[in-house]
């Protein structure tokens, strides 16, 4: 491995791991909603209509604030 070449490489491996990391965040934000309407779910795991509520609630609002550290991250 030529010296040129280890800056690029390490380059397309952040590229990769913020990819993985934005595609990991895109599935988790659309499938959480979906199986708290789930009946089968519902019934696993006893869930009332607040339940449910205060799970998807809990997600987006810690989803929320670990935006801002998270684009430092990304912008560092």
């Amino acid at each position: 491995m030529s010296p040129a070449s280890a800056p690029s490489r390490r380059r397309w491996t952040i590229i990769g791991l913020l990819n993985a990391g934005m595609i990991i965040a895109y599935v988790s934000r659309s499938n959480l909603p979906v199986a708290l309407t789930l009946p089968d779910f519902i019934q696993s795991f006893n869930l009332s209509d607040v339940d449910r509520g205060t799970l998807n609630s809990a997600f987006f609002w810690s989803y929320a604030a670990l935006q801002i550290p998270a684009g430092w991250v990304v912008c560092r």
